[in-house]
C-alpha cells in the first residue's frame, strides 16, 4: 500500500505482495473491495472511502504449492474526513449590565429587528457602516427598576473602507507618493522601514514600496521603484554630450563595456524613459532618442554621472 492515512478523495495504490519463493510463479490476481471483486491486475489504484477494507486472491503455477490460490491478509487503510479550515475577522459588541441578577437572558435587534444571539456578547461577521445596533436584558424576579426589561443604549457602526495603494513617482533620486489624503505614509525599501511623509529621499539602492493608512485602516503596498545605480555625486554639475544638439542618436562615455540602464529625465527632473546602453566605437555607447520630444534633457548613468543633451 503507497499511503496508510489518507484524505477523503485522495487516491492510492495497492500492491500485492508476494512471498520470495513465489517470486514469478503468481499466474492471477483477484483484488476485492469489501466483498466484492474488482480488478485483476498486480496492482490496485483507487480512491477508498472510509472503512474500505481490501485483500487480494493470488494464483501460482508452482510445484509442491498448496494451496495453488491463497488470499493475503486484509488491509483498512485509514480515510481522514476533510477539514475546511477557515478564519474571519468579526466585530463583536458586549452589554454590560448592571444588577441583572444570576441568569440574565439577552436579545440583539439590528436596525430595529430582532437578530440571532441571547448572549451577552455579538459577533458581526461582515460590519456595514452605519448599522445600528441594540439590545435587551430579561432580568428575573421582583421588585426590578425601572422594568424586568432593561433596554441598552445605540451603538452605530463606522465601518471605514481600506484606502487605495498610493501611486509612486520619482525625481532623480527623490520618490513621491500620491496624494490619498490626511492619513500617514509608511515607506520601506527592500521590506525594511525608512521613512515616513508623501516624500522621500533615496540614499541607497534598493525596491521602495509605500503603504498609506488612515483611519487605522492600511492600503494594500504600493507597486515598488527600484533605484540600481544611487550616488552620492552632484547632479547639477553636469557635463555635454555630443553630438548636442542632437536629434537621433547621442554618444554616452562607457563606465565599462557591460551593458546596462541609463535613465533619461526631463528639464523638470521626471523620468522620461529607461534606456539599455549597448557598447559601440571607442568605448562609448550609443543612445537612440528619436522618439523624445524637442528640448532639454538629463541622461543618469547607474553610476549616477549625469550629462545634459537637447533634443532637436
Amino acid at each position: 500500500m503507497s499511503r496508510n492515512s489518507l484524505c477523503a478523495g485522495d487516491t492510492f495504490t495497492l500492491t500485492a505482495a508476494v512471498p520470495a519463493a513465489l517470486q514469478g510463479t503468481i499466474t492471477s490476481y483477484t483484488w476485492r473491495r469489501n466483498l466484492s471483486n474488482t480488478v485483476t491486475t498486480s496492482t490496485y489504484n483507487l480512491a477508498p472511502s472510509k472503512n474500505d477494507s481490501f485483500s487480494v486472491l493470488l494464483s501460482s503455477n508452482k510445484k509442491c504449492v498448496s494451496p495453488l490460490s491463497f488470499r493475503t491478509a486484509v488491509v483498512i487503510p485509514t480515510v481522514n474526513d476533510i477539514v475546511n479550515a477557515s478564519a474571519l475577522i468579526t466585530l463583536t459588541l458586549t452589554v454590560i449590565g448592571t444588577n441583572t441578577g444570576s441568569n440574565p437572558t439577552w436579545s440583539w435587534y439590528k436596525n430595529g429587528n430582532p437578530v440571532s444571539g441571547t448572549a451577552s456578547s455579538l459577533n458581526i461577521p461582515s460590519p456595514v457602516n452605519g448599522d445600528k445596533y441594540s439590545a435587551t436584558i430579561n432580568v428575573a424576579g421582583p421588585c426590578v427598576r425601572p422594568a424586568n426589561v432593561i433596554k441598552s443604549d445605540t451603538a452605530t457602526l463606522i465601518v471605514n473602507n481600506t484606502p487605495a495603494a498610493p501611486l509612486l513617482s520619482r525625481n532623480f533620486d527623490t520618490l513621491f507618493a500620491q496624494n490619498l489624503g490626511s492619513g500617514t505614509y509608511q515607506w520601506f525599501k527592500s521590506g525594511a522601514a525608512v521613512g515616513t511623509g508623501r516624500i522621500l529621499k533615496a540614499t541607497t539602492n534598493g525596491a521602495y514600496n509605500c503603504v498609506y493608512t488612515e483611519n487605522g485602516c492600511a492600503s494594500d503596498t504600493s507597486l515598488a521603484i527600484i533605484f540600481s545605480s544611487l550616488r552620492q555625486d552632484d547632479l547639477t554639475t553636469l557635463k555635454v554630450l555630443f553630438p548636442n544638439p542632437a536629434s537621433s542618436y547621442i554618444m554616452l562615455p562607457a563606465e565599462s563595456t557591460a551593458y546596462g540602464l541609463a535613465y533619461i529625465f526631463d528639464s523638470k527632473g521626471s523620468l522620461i524613459k529607461e534606456v539599455m546602453v549597448k557598447n559601440a566605437s571607442n568605448y562609448s555607447f550609443r543612445v537612440e532618442i528619436r522618439d523624445l520630444m524637442p528640448g532639454s534633457y538629463v541622461i543618469q548613468t547607474r553610476s549616477g554621472k549625469a550629462y545634459q543633451f537637447i533634443k532637436q
